[in-house]
């Protein structure tokens, strides 16, 4: 898993906020720490910025750094090298960046606001006359300056900053568009390592727990449906096994206290659904049909009402997404993907299965703990 601040350990540091000349807002800090809030969320899911100070913001992520993705900076576009050159284009006059290719080149697309416009073809005007280029500076970096070739006027509002890789480029679409907010964050001192929220006794309970809760409904399934019960247990298994690789290999979900309890609601979710195709199958049985006409029948007919359950527990993640903070992003992202997994285990290798189960027990129901009612006989 990758673990979030409550289960793992994380890096903080202390960062001064300075404005940019074009910031409008009263409290630059406040700001600062909200929008590197909204960063630190759509990164990590976890993690926070607070004021500790007077222009000063504290920064703790579930990482061994803090990624440059969550820090505001600064640019400024010139037309000559040096701090105390005019500055043309900044931040504010930024409407869109985003990642494309250009043929085989990984790059940036800049595109410029109305007045954004102006500004960059007054840049490339001057540049084209004199040095011959653009001259671009991230986070007041003065001593290392971008540089663009430039040979005439640009008036299309638009421009294109070829990269070394895709990496590279999408790091630059991040602190380009983190620009636009106007204001700069610079480090004071070193990171230090913060431990996680739990201690050790504490995260072998939340293991324990859900050890409990997977032995515990494979005993439950065994002792009230026998064959069906191991292969209730078998699907299980490989749907937690199927969504401990997903989370494993998705960076974005983290084992936070919140998505644990996602994770929790997401397996008996999974169980509960399993029980209702059995219950459904011993019902068909009940009323006189024969052991594999009921298992399909019961299969067939819970069809509908687990894809209705997902789908409105998916809607429910949906909405999470879209309106909710982070503890509940945290809590449906993991519960999100574990739906995906829950169609293609219970609707998918539980048939294939029973199918291979039927072939070898073809009529005995009482190995599945499956009984006829009072009066009624098999249905020839």
């Amino acid at each position: 898993f990758n673990k979030g601040l409550d289960f793992g350990d994380g890096t903080s540091a202390i960062f001064t906020v300075e404005k940019d000349s074009f910031y409008t807002g009263n409290d630059w800090t406040y700001d600062a720490s909200n929008i590197v809030q909204k960063l630190i969320d759509a990164k990590y899911g976890d993690g926070k910025a607070e004021i500790v100070g007077d222009s000063k913001i504290k920064i703790t992520v579930p990482d061994t750094s803090i990624s440059s993705e969550v820090l505001i900076t600064s640019l400024e576009m010139k037309a000559e090298e040096g701090e105390t050159a005019e500055t043309y284009v900044t931040g504010a006059d930024i409407k869109k960046v985003e990642y494309r290719m250009n043929g085989t080149t990984h790059g940036v697309y800049i595109k410029f606001n109305k007045a954004g416009t102006k500004k960059f073809a007054d840049l490339t005007r001057a540049a084209s006359q004199g040095g011959g280029n653009i001259v671009i500076y991230i986070n007041r970096d003065y001593d290392n300056a971008q540089k663009i070739s430039i040979s005439e006027e640009i008036t299309t509002g638009y421009c294109y900053l070829s990269s070394a890789s895709k990496t590279s480029a999408q790091s630059l679409v991040k602190t380009l568009d983190n620009a636009r907010y106007g204001l700069n964050l610079s480090q004071e001192g070193s990171s230090v390592t913060v431990h996680s929220a739990f201690d050790t006794w504490q995260k072998v309970i939340f293991a324990v727990i859900a050890g409990a809760l997977v032995v515990g409904s494979f005993v439950l399934l065994i002792a009230k449906y026998k064959h069906l019960g191991l292969l209730g247990s078998l699907v299980l298994t490989l749907f937690a096994e199927i969504n401990i690789i997903a989370f494993a290999l998705i960076p974005t979900i983290r084992l936070t206290l919140v998505s644990y309890f996602g994770m929790v609601f997401g397996y008996v979710l999974a169980f509960a659904l399993l029980v209702y195709i059995f219950e459904m199958s011993k019902r068909e049985f009940a009323s006189g049909k024969k052991l594999p006409a009921s298992l399909k029948s019961g299969y067939s007919k819970s069809i509908m009402p687990i894809i209705d359950t997902v789908a409105l527990t998916g809607i429910m993640c949906v909405v999470a997404f879209i309106f909710g903070n982070a503890t509940l992003c945290a809590f449906a992202a993991p519960l999100s993907i574990m739906l995906v997994s829950l169609l293609a285990t219970h609707l998918g290798l539980y048939r294939w299965f029973v199918y291979m189960y039927l072939s070898i027990n073809p009529g005995k129901g009482n190995m599945l703990n499956f009984k006829r009612k009072e009066g009624v006989n098999e249905i020839k």
